[in-house]
């Protein structure tokens, strides 16, 4: 398993290497704008989570590595997600 998984410090920087990009907004607009109940299944980090909770989905966000689900609550709108 890569060490961005596991440890909380290489976490931080997942972000850095794995930004928002072009796929990110493809699933976006699959998402539409009226408010759904959305599951991301392997979320990481929360960037696409946090992003549909701004947008007012229901999020849940599944991820196996702890490290990265640390990450992602404390985003924006992370305690708009169920983790």
């Amino acid at each position: 398993m890569d060490n961005h998984y596991v440890n909380p410090k290489l976490a931080r920087l997942y972000d850095l290497d794995s930004g928002w990009n072009i796929e990110r907004d493809f699933y976006m607009s699959l998402a539409g704008d009226s408010p759904k109940s959305i599951l991301d299944l392997g979320c990481g980090t929360g960037l696409i989570c946090n992003a549909l909770a701004e947008k007012g989905h229901d999020v849940t966000g599944v991820d196996p590595a702890p490290a990265m689900l640390e990450i992602a609550r404390t985003k924006p709108h992370g305690s708009r997600v169920h983790w």
